[in-house]
């Protein structure tokens, strides 16, 4: 949950609060205490060497004691307020913001939290983190006489076991075979095309040709998923010139509304169009569009996609190295391998076949392919050979024609 002082303020503005503003000033009074005590400095916790920078100016605080009773009191003041809330939006997002920020503060009482600070003056926010959820998923689901966990992504069970609050061993585990065989996903690792942070600048005139191979090899449009908007914006200059003007291609944009969005979901679903756009990883093109799979026939994840270094992941990692797991593998590699199969499954979908890669030389290694589903079947190939093996793919297809629905 997050306290913004923001909403404390423009609250302390409306007349119709006026009842609650005793109350209110003793929230701003105490956000404003935290705000002068936190560090403008971000200490640079030891994380794994895979990871980037950190992005944001997050620092973590100890519990918000003066804070909690602030809030407390409002809340005691709530029920006999004269106040119509449903008429007034600024005194409602304030009453909302300030019951679940204390519920938090309750809830952690008894589990994993810390409490990280953020921005300076009005733009100054707490937030309450939950670390280790597993105590209070374990907890809901022992209300139940069963319970079932089901996703394309639960892979490996055990560090999702451990995520859930439950023993390593203490479930039974069914893989779902109803999913892309080797027929239908023609999936390639490609290892020699280094994504790293500090390599990106020089491989991609590398990458803009391995992009450029399987577009030219595949009967339909390419999805390119990127790390970052950082990444991919470097990446737009040289692929333009590589493209030169005899291929279709589009970037997504950072904030694009719902026009822009469908327009660019019908670029890439015109069948057999040649076409190619360059999305985020975990955005909406590359987790929740389903692609007509006659149109979107090829998928390149470009890197793990790590998450950006934060203080909130650092101390995620930091409890849950504590709690037995592996801290950098819960806070980083799951979610970086969870939105690169989000990606893949972008092709492949129907009775269509496709064609899906993942380039990084991390996509090699044992403590990577651990996330990879267990219906995956990737070869290895250097970039070299992608184009030729892409080729062979589709004319195999084309021979044996597609799959019937739900048979394959």
């Amino acid at each position: 949950a997050r306290l913004e002082r923001r909403v404390v303020k423009a609250a302390l503005r409306e007349e119709d609060l006026a009842v609650l503003r005793p109350r209110l000033k003793s929230i701003d009074r105490a956000l404003g205490t935290l705000a002068k005590a936190a560090s403008s400095a971000v200490e640079d916790a030891p994380a794994n060497a895979d990871a980037l920078p950190f992005v944001e100016d997050d620092r973590e605080i100890p519990p918000p004691t003066a804070l909690r009773r602030a809030v407390a009191r409002f809340a005691q003041a709530l029920p006999s307020a004269p106040v119509s809330f449903a008429a007034n939006a600024v005194g409602s997002d304030v009453a909302w913001q300030l019951l679940c920020f204390l519920r938090a503060l309750e809830r952690a009482e008894d589990g994993a939290y810390r409490y990280l600070a953020r921005g300076a003056g009005r733009d100054f926010e707490v937030e309450v983190v939950c670390t280790l959820p597993g105590e209070h998923i374990r907890a809901a689901m022992a209300s139940y006489h069963g319970s079932v966990r089901l996703s394309g992504t639960l892979t490996p069970p055990g560090v999702f076991q451990r995520l859930h609050g439950f023993e390593e061993e203490g479930a039974e585990f069914l893989h779902v075979a109803e999913a892309p065989s080797e027929d239908r996903l023609g999936l390639f690792v490609v290892p020699d095309v280094p994504t790293y942070y500090r390599q990106r600048q020089r491989s991609l005139p590398a990458l803009a040709a391995l992009v450029d191979d399987v577009r030219a090899a595949t009967p339909g449009n390419c999805l390119v998923a990127f790390p970052s908007f950082e990444y991919l914006a470097c990446a737009a200059d040289v692929f333009a010139t590589r493209f030169g003007k005899g291929v279709e291609w589009r970037c997504q944009e950072p904030d694009m509304d719902v026009a822009e969005r469908e327009d660019f979901i019908r670029f890439l679903n015109e069948p057999a169009a040649g076409r190619v756009g360059l999305v985020v990883s975990g955005g909406v093109f590359a987790e929740s569009v389903d692609f007509d799979s006659d149109a979107l026939r090829a998928v390149v994840v470009v890197g793990a996609g790590l998450p950006p270094r934060t203080v909130k992941r650092d101390l995620i990692a930091s409890d849950s190295g504590q709690d037995g797991a592996n801290g950098f593998e819960v806070a980083y590699r799951q979610p970086a391998m969870a939105r690169s199969a989000q990606a893949v499954g972008r092709v492949a979908r129907g009775s269509r076949p496709g064609v899906a890669l993942l380039v990084d030389p991390r996509f090699g290694q044992a403590a990577y392919r651990a996330f990879f589903p267990v219906r995956w079947q990737p070869r290895t190939l250097p970039a070299k050979a992608v184009g030729a093996a892409v080729r062979e793919f589709w004319a195999a297809a084309a021979v044996e024609g597609p799959c019937a629905e739900n048979v394959c």
